[in-house]
């Protein structure tokens, strides 16, 4: 039986699994990174510690006695997408403190380009409002602060693609991160020398655009000995993770739509539409259609940062999904609002994160009911502004880390109104990326069937009627206090 490898990078630990071509996992390994954060606002890594950390993790798969090295077919590595690293035209890392996804220090690069150069035309062309997400502007920030690293700067890559490079050499990028750049047109598919011009950004320093499910390269003899995958395993280009784990959610279709959470919360929507909302943004899929959706930057990452803030680290899923049965719906007045590294999108930058309605009688369960409730309801906000910008989003289905728990599914199934889907696997973004590995190999026709031989829909949680009007009144109160600290966090600049 074929055998698929998948990557995936995340912001807190890089995962690799080897995937039977019926979707069962064979062997995984994952492996913790550290995240730095200097300043409000700013998140960086090393690079050097994705690379030893996928290295240290696929040693260990190929070690795994089930592991059937003879089988594999290939390898698709997906990651954390927008952060720009930098290579020399040897292919030497420039820096070793990279911005990611969710840095904020290009705010005033948005601020400034939005003020002098945006127009509702340019909408329809590049489908994305300015946002501090967008790989351009970081290098913009880097442009202005860190000159001579631009000047020597030959490709930025992102950071799978980075991954890529040192399995392959190869420097190229796939449509699903090209379109996270703000430098993609839309409808040509190539980078746009016009709206570069604009940031005065060299697109020379920008790799090829290779689709998802093709093969790159293989994995050179270096890359072999370091990692212990064979030499001359096709690698394929991979893409974004939340764009892979859509595709490894079964997500192909015009109105499908996903709940992700990992240190993120994204909700995303498979549409045809361009949505004129400075809040939402579009992305495109792995199979190059067009996705609408939100991001709130400290989705799942603030339940990781309240257990530590309650020296609770090592409080599992399964145990946190306990604690919230011991606290009464909507946590006795308390509130939280997770904005810990302020959000990406005009005049939000700034936003801060905060607890509302403390009193004596709340204990430390009390706050992890309000950071799992804070996070629904503010996620809520974000299926509203879909639902009113002409989005049909009914169902979601759900994945990663905070899809995890019955109680804290019911619940969020509540706030939302809507019933979840819970896959088999949780782990999308590997799913995904085995079903690329299928695609780009030959044994899948195209990313359909692949997604019927790997991806499968375990349950449905639908909402409590009573629970849903219970949290109306909550949601409520939630917008107004959303609103008053977005103009209390702007007095803090």
């Amino acid at each position: 039986m074929t055998q698929f490898l998948a990557a995936d990078l995340g912001t807190t630990s890089i995962k690799l699994a080897v995937i039977s071509s019926k979707g069962k996992f064979i062997a995984i390994r994952s492996q913790r990174l550290e995240r730095f954060h200097p300043n409000f606002g700013w998140s960086e890594q090393d690079p050097k510690d994705w690379w030893e950390g996928f290295c240290a993790c696929s040693q260990k798969v190929m070690e795994d006695i089930n592991v059937d090295i003879s089988k594999l077919s290939g390898i698709a590595v997906c990651g954390q997408m927008h952060a720009p690293v930098p290579l020399n035209r040897n292919g030497h890392l420039l820096s070793n403190r990279v911005q990611l996804w969710d840095d904020k220090r290009c705010s005033s690069q948005v601020i400034n380009y939005f003020a002098k150069n945006y127009n509702s035309e340019s909408l329809d062309e590049y489908s994305n409002f300015p946002a501090s997400c967008w790989s351009a502007f970081k290098i913009a920030w880097i442009m202005d602060n860190q000159p001579e690293i631009y000047e020597n700067t030959s490709s930025f890559l992102t950071p799978k693609d980075y991954i890529n490079y040192c399995l392959t050499n190869r420097i190229c990028t796939d449509l699903t991160e090209a379109s996270g750049s703000f430098l993609l047109d839309f409808q040509t598919l190539k980078y746009s020398k016009k709206r570069a011009e604009s940031l005065e950004i060299d697109l020379a320093k920008f790799p090829e655009i290779i689709n998802s499910d093709q093969v790159i390269g293989t994995i050179s003899s270096v890359a072999s000995a370091n990692t212990g995958i064979p030499t001359g395993l096709p690698v394929m280009s991979g893409g974004g993770d939340s764009m892979v784990a859509l595709l490894g959610s079964s997500i192909l279709e015009p109105g499908q739509s996903a709940e992700i959470t990992g240190t993120s919360t994204v909700i995303a929507n498979q549409s045809n539409n361009t949505l004129y909302d400075p809040k939402i943004s579009h992305l495109l899929s792995t199979s190059g259609k067009k996705i609408s959706l939100m991001c709130i930057d400290s989705g799942g990452d603030s339940v990781r940062w309240i257990k530590s803030l309650l020296e609770n680290e090592n409080l599992n899923f399964e145990d946190l999904d306990q604690l919230l049965t011991q606290v009464p719906v909507g946590s006795c007045g308390l509130y939280f609002i997770p904005c810990l590294i302020g959000e990406r999108n005009l005049n939000s930058f700034h936003t801060r994160a905060q607890f509302f309605g403390m009193s004596s009688n709340h204990t430390k369960e009390y706050f992890y009911r309000a950071v799992t409730e804070g996070l629904a309801m503010m996620v809520t906000r974000n299926l509203k502004s879909l639902q009113q910008s002409g989005e049909k989003v009914e169902k979601l289905i759900v994945s990663g880390a905070g899809a995890q728990g019955s109680n804290w599914l019911k619940m969020k199934a509540s706030i939302y109104g809507m019933p979840l889907y819970l896959p088999e696997c949780l782990e999308t973004g590997l799913i995904g990326g085995a079903i690329l590995v299928g695609k780009g190999t030959g044994l899948f026709g195209d990313l359909k069937e692949g997604c019927q031989q790997l991806v499968n829909i375990k349950e449905r949680i639908d909402p409590d009627p009573k629970l849903t009007e219970r949290y109306l009144k909550h949601q409520q109160f939630f917008e107004c206090l959303y609103n008053m600290n977005q103009l209390m966090s702007e007095k803090l600049m």
